[in-house]
């Protein structure tokens, strides 16, 4: 099979499929966003202050909605002030659900990725880059999550269980440790300034500035249990289930919706595997390119 490259579309610039185009369509199926079984509830919301919010999403499965706010083209100051005007008034009006502001544009710029950063640990709020693409005369979307929600409990986990790697040494064995040294060494080479947070429950890696890319746990039987964090590929799935790698979970899938992440074991015999070695390179490289898509 030929590959075929695809085509970026501006809907700015589209003189059919605009931002009423795009916001009938997430109404229609809320999917598009990535934001698991959430549906509308509500679209152009007129708001107190002025102004409406273009949707309101609801999860089924747990008490948690979602003020979205969409803009065409890139992403600026406004908009960022609009969505969390918009989610703070929510919240207020309506405590006894658990209120994330979703941003949602087509290029958010790493400068914005700095912003929004910097309210992480104040305001609960999810970045999505949502890319028109087109292939021959089908037209599809692409929402990638260029900035996640961290919950408060994560939050706190990670203030209060900071660790060295001697900690984790005496938790797991010398063999699992050469195997995340080895997983590290793989990111590097697509992320060169990744940061290694050692914490009680996990090591977490990540890029300056940028959403996490992988998260590692080393065990005392001598392999690494991995999370690498990216949209779900359906034929990456199928390989990594027909391959030698074991799930981190007791489910045959090998993707975890409630993360958005692969989750798989790396045993040191992994390693020594070719298709494998290049199997685990494609789940490093691809979190690596989730994670820096807006650079």
């Amino acid at each position: 099979m030929k590959p075929v490259k695809p085509t970026y579309i501006s809907l700015k610039n589209h003189t059919e499929y605009d931002e009423r185009w795009l916001q009938d369509l997430l109404v229609d199926d809320a999917s598009w966003l990535g934001l698991g079984d959430a549906y509308v509830i509500g679209s152009e919301k007129s708001q107190p202050t002025g102004g409406r919010l273009d949707l309101l999403l609801a999860d089924p499965n747990s008490d948690r909605r979602y003020t979205v706010e969409l803009q065409l083209g890139r992403l600026d100051e406004s908009h960022i002030v609009r969505t969390i005007e918009y989610w703070d008034i929510e919240r207020r009006r309506y405590p006894q659900y658990e209120h994330i502001a979703v941003i949602v544009a087509e290029d958010i710029t790493s400068r914005f990725l700095n912003v929004i950063g910097l309210l992480h640990h104040s305001i609960p709020l999810i970045a999505i880059q949502l890319r028109a693409v087109q292939i021959g005369d089908a037209l599809t979307l692409i929402a990638t999550r260029v900035h996640d929600y961290l919950p408060p409990a994560e939050l706190e986990e990670e203030s209060g269980s900071l660790v060295d790697r001697d900690w984790w040494q005496q938790q797991s064995s010398a063999e699992a440790m050469r195997v995340f040294d080895q997983l590290v060494e793989g990111v590097r080479r697509y992320q060169p300034g990744v940061e290694v947070r050692f914490l009680k429950g996990y090591i977490r890696l990540r890029a300056p500035s940028l959403p996490w890319i992988a998260v590692l746990r080393p065990k005392r039987k001598g392999w690494v249990s991995t999370e690498f964090k990216q949209d779900e590929d359906s034929d990456l799935s199928v390989e990594v289930r027909e391959s030698s790698l074991e799930m981190a979970s007791q489910s045959d899938d090998p993707y975890d919706e409630r993360t958005r992440s692969y989750h798989i074991r790396v045993h040191p015999r992994n390693l020594e595997q070719e298709d494998t070695c290049d199997l685990i390179d494609r789940l490093i490289r691809g979190s690596c390119q989730t994670a820096t898509i807006s650079q």
